[in-house]
């Protein structure tokens, strides 16, 4: 006998309003906590093979019209992607290409203040191994400010 789900929820429906049941509240106390178990749901193995396939939808042919858009969309999407290779390669040589540029500008200006600084300090040294004259030495104040008068400012405006 075959049950349809309405059925069966109806069923299971009056067994639950049936009174002749008892209560799970009449058990009484338990001593133990329960826990809820972990349910599995394992593959059940009774040794028949069921296998299913997906329906594939059968698609609609394209037309030769179709068929000949999308063969010249193509060469073209090759041709547009052989020109975008082209232009990106270029572009790399010319960004290594200056920025080979600059590292060799900055090298030659260190090398430039390196030079300088060697001279600078060979200056020193020759100037340090000469004593130089007391008399010649003229010591000045022009470090030190003079000091400023301070005047008050005259209004701009009068109010009378």
């Amino acid at each position: 006998m075959v049950l349809t789900r309405k059925e069966q929820l109806i069923k299971e429906l009056k067994e639950l309003e049936d009174p002749d049941v008892e209560d799970v509240e009449d058990v009484g106390e338990i001593d133990e906590p329960i826990q809820a178990e972990k349910v599995v749901n394992e593959p059940i193995d009774d040794g028949i093979d069921v296998v299913i396939e997906p329906i594939q939808k059968v698609k609609k042919p394209r037309s030769a019209k179709q068929i000949e858009a999308f063969a010249k969309a193509k060469v073209v999407r090759d041709a547009n992607a052989v020109a975008r290779k082209v232009v990106r390669e270029t572009k790399s040589k010319e960004d290594k290409k200056v920025l080979e540029d600059k590292i060799v500008k900055k090298a030659l200006a260190v090398k430039r203040r390196q030079i300088k600084a060697e001279k600078a300090l060979e200056v020193e040294d020759e100037i340090e191994e000469e004593e130089p004259d007391i008399q010649a030495v003229k010591i000045t104040n022009r470090g030190v400010p003079k000091p400023q008068l301070m005047r008050e400012a005259q209004p701009k405006y009068f109010y009378y």
